[in-house]
């Protein structure tokens, strides 16, 4: 460990704990989704202690917008779903058609309050889902809450691979 040093055997093992949390997680059924934020978490954390005190970004996955590709046993399939709440309907009312809220600043203000601190339907979408049922692919959540800050768009669609790089790399 001295010929390596501490960071570099830190790391290392980080990425052992990895592959075994992968496994954890493949094998979990029922618990899937628990066990798997409970490693994201993990890691997260693990990002912070080890890291240079810069920002972290965590990306959203499928489960936070609304046409979606939502794994079922065949692979994945395509589900498009729609879901309006107090804070979507804001994305009208601005050119881009998306904001940023920086959740306690916003807060200070009665009127982001008010709508902060509601609880509201918001789409949640997960591998599990494929019901287009609004009951499976929304949660009842109060934003405040939940988030720090949040980038809040009126419609959103699946990525795709940029055909230029997908060449590059096959």
């Amino acid at each position: 460990m001295e010929t390596l040093g501490n960071k570099t055997f830190a790391f290392a093992r980080e990425c052992a704990c990895s592959i075994y949390n992968c496994c954890d997680i493949r094998r979990s059924d029922r618990e899937y989704n628990a066990v798997r934020d409970r490693y994201m978490a993990e890691k997260v954390q693990w990002f912070v202690d080890h890291g240079d005190g810069s920002v972290i970004f965590i990306n959203g996955h499928n489960g936070h917008i609304g046409k979606v590709n939502s794994q079922t046993d065949d692979g994945f399939e395509e589900l498009r779903v729609e879901n309006q709440n107090a804070l979507t309907a804001l994305t009208g009312k601005t050119e881009q058609g998306y904001y940023y809220i920086d959740v306690e600043a916003a807060a200070a203000d009665d009127g982001w309050n008010s709508i902060l601190s509601d609880k509201q339907r918001m789409t949640s979408l997960n591998v599990s889902v494929v019901t287009a049922a609004k009951a499976f692919y929304t949660i009842k959540a109060v934003p405040k809450d939940m988030f720090d800050a949040m980038i809040v768009f009126g419609e959103v669609s699946p990525t795709t691979p940029d055909q230029s790089y997908s060449a590059q790399i096959s």
